[in-house]
Parts: structure tokens; C-alpha cells; sequence
């Protein structure tokens, strides 16, 4: 008789650490879009591609990734996306915390500015690798 890999029932502790790293994802594009689209408004000769790419692009990846969080967490038992959401997951980890530290190297006062990435990806980088960690698929113990 052979054991298909199942899941576990979610933990309190996962279901949070879904819903904050998908709430920091939230913020980050928010606060991104909303200064991007003040900057571009505010400086008339910024042309429309530069807005797109640096604005629009990240704040949509950014959702995305709340978007694998949320469904990740909300979901529950075998379904057919589960690896891709959790690559999508790992990557956020990955890129927040890459973004963390480049800012902490080049500009550490940006860490703790609302209106800047810091804080959303101080807390969202380790949310996201929390959360993802624990979502993983797990042998039934025997």
C-alpha cells in the first residue's frame, strides 16, 4: 500500500502569517501605486512607459502574490495550482527580503516610512517565507 502525500489541517499560526504576508503584499502595491501615480502626475515630462513598468507592473506582482498567499490560505486539501502558488509565495519571500536588504545597505531610514517599500517588505519578506515553510506538503506520520 503506497501513501499519498496529504495535507495537514492549517494551524491558526499558517492562516496568519497567510493573511499578514498577503496584507504586506497589499500594502506594498498600494503605497507603490499611489506614489508612482503622484510622482507621474507631478512631473510632466515622465513618459507613460516609465509609469507602467516601475508603477503599475510592480504594484500588479505585488498583487499577485497577496493573491497566492490568499488562495493558498484559504484553500484547503489536494488542488491543482499548489506548487505554483507556493513558488509564487517563495518568490515574494525571496524578492521582499533582497528588497529589504538592499534598502537597509543604501538607505536604512527608508525601512520605517510608511510611504516607502520598508516597512511592507520588512515584515512581508519573512511572512511570506513563514508562511510558505509551513504550507508545505507533509507525509502522514505512521
Amino acid at each position: 500500500m503506497t501513501h499519498a502525500a496529504t495535507l495537514r489541517p492549517r494551524s491558526t499560526t499558517t492562516k496568519t502569517m497567510g493573511y499578514l504576508a498577503a496584507g504586506m503584499a497589499t500594502a506594498l502595491a498600494t503605497a507603490h501605486l499611489t506614489i508612482y501615480t503622484i510622482g507621474y502626475l507631478n512631473t510632466p515630462d515622465t513618459p507613460i512607459s516609465a509609469y507602467l513598468l516601475g508603477g503599475v507592473a510592480i504594484a500588479a506582482m505585488a498583487l499577485v502574490f497577496a493573491g497566492a498567499a490568499l488562495k493558498l490560505t484559504r484553500t484547503s486539501g489536494p488542488q491543482r495550482w499548489r506548487r505554483t502558488l507556493l513558488t509564487l509565495c517563495w518568490t515574494a519571500a525571496l524578492l521582499l527580503a533582497f528588497q529589504t536588504l538592499m534598502i537597509a545597505l543604501q538607505t536604512p531610514g527608508l525601512l520605517i516610512q510608511p510611504a516607502g517599500p520598508g516597512p511592507w517588505s520588512l515584515v512581508g519578506g519573512p511572512a511570506f517565507a513563514v508562511f510558505a515553510w509551513r504550507s508545505r506538503r507533509r507525509r502522514p506520520r505512521t
